[in-house]
């Protein structure tokens, strides 16, 4: 895919369409007419979006008073974050303001055309879509300068500190759990109608997952449903993972169970180093479960080869993606 923004698509920005949003009521982009805009598509849940987060931050902070309007767009890839107070608790943890439209029906992201999330669009002061940038800000910095030098040739700018056309991959693979697009490597598969009693096979292969104990399939993750102890192997290599974890993935059930779950982090037949743990992981090797979100589970040296293992023993328990950063393309 062609991610390169080209100056003959140039088109006016679309409205937003109707819909709930956070920090504001609703926003008309025309009513925005003489300052640039940045328009940013992201899902709490995602790794991605969470890293491309820190380049909007950085972009804010670089180009504070220079009239420049900040929106989000939170565009979700799993039934959970169309939760508001999911999205809204994400917002404050991060301290970010924006008003965020909460596009939970993907109309936004259908007028917008975009290809992806993360994405960020930049739109100059006549309401013209005049840069696009999917790996991070960097990209489109240049166009920013000439947009804020139309308005005030004599504006004071950051210098730019990386060429204007590097686009900069952060190096994130993902593993999905689910039905719908889910790597089980055992030979058992998935079954949507029923549980499944998972036996651990010997030969485990990276680029797939392997489970243990009683779990049920669903379209988007996997639940634990046993008794005693779950266990999901999985061989890889990287230097940090994270993974998408919920305390049961149905809403109903988080309200009549809000218990915290807890999940035990092993790696190559050894509870983690203290060198190795991730932001989640506590002095005891667990990390709690309190709400669907991204946890940071390991953070190694370099790009290593590892057999990460989970311990679940909370019935309930729900998984949906793991992510890897710091990998070979």
């Amino acid at each position: 895919m062609n991610i390169r923004f080209r100056p003959e698509r140039m088109t006016i920005a679309p409205e937003f369409p109707p819909s709930e949003w956070l920090h504001e009521q609703e926003i008309h982009l025309s009513a925005l007419r003489g300052q640039p805009v940045i328009v940013y598509f992201w899902d709490y849940a995602s790794l991605a979006s969470l890293v491309f987060l820190r380049e909007i931050r950085r972009l804010e902070q670089r180009y504070a008073g220079h009239n420049l309007a900040f929106i989000g767009v939170h565009t979700p890839l799993f039934s959970f974050e169309r939760e508001r107070h999911q999205v809204e608790r994400t917002a404050q943890e991060l301290r970010f303001a924006h008003p965020t439209l909460l596009d939970n029906q993907h109309a936004a992201a259908r007028a917008f055309h975009i290809p992806v999330v993360p994405v960020a669009y930049l739109i100059n002061h006549k309401g013209m879509i005049v840069g696009q940038s999917i790996y991070g800000v960097p990209a489109f910095e240049r166009q920013l300068h000439k947009t804020l030098r139309d308005l005030d040739p004599s504006a004071s700018l950051p210098l730019l500190d990386q060429p204007a056309s590097e686009q900069s991959d952060p190096g994130i693979q993902e593993l999905f759990t689910g039905a719908q697009r889910g790597a089980l490597g055992n030979p058992e598969g998935y079954s949507l109608h029923a549980p499944i009693l998972y036996r651990l096979p010997e030969q485990r292969r990276a680029g797939h997952f392997y489970i243990q104990g009683a779990w049920q399939a669903g379209e988007e993750q996997l639940t634990y449903v046993g008794q005693t102890e779950g266990v999901i192997h999985m061989p890889y290599e990287a230097a940090e993972i994270y993974a998408v974890f919920s305390p049961h993935h149905e809403l109903v059930e988080r309200m009549l169970n809000p218990e915290v779950m807890s999940v035990e982090v092993w790696q190559d037949d050894r509870p983690l180093a203290d060198e190795q743990r991730g932001d989640d992981v506590s002095t005891t090797g667990n990390i709690m479960i309190d709400h669907p979100r991204v946890y940071h589970l390991v953070r190694n040296r370099r790009q290593e080869a590892h057999e990460l293992m989970l311990r679940i023993r909370s019935s309930g328990f729900s998984v949906y993606v793991f992510s890897f950063l710091g990998t070979s393309a």
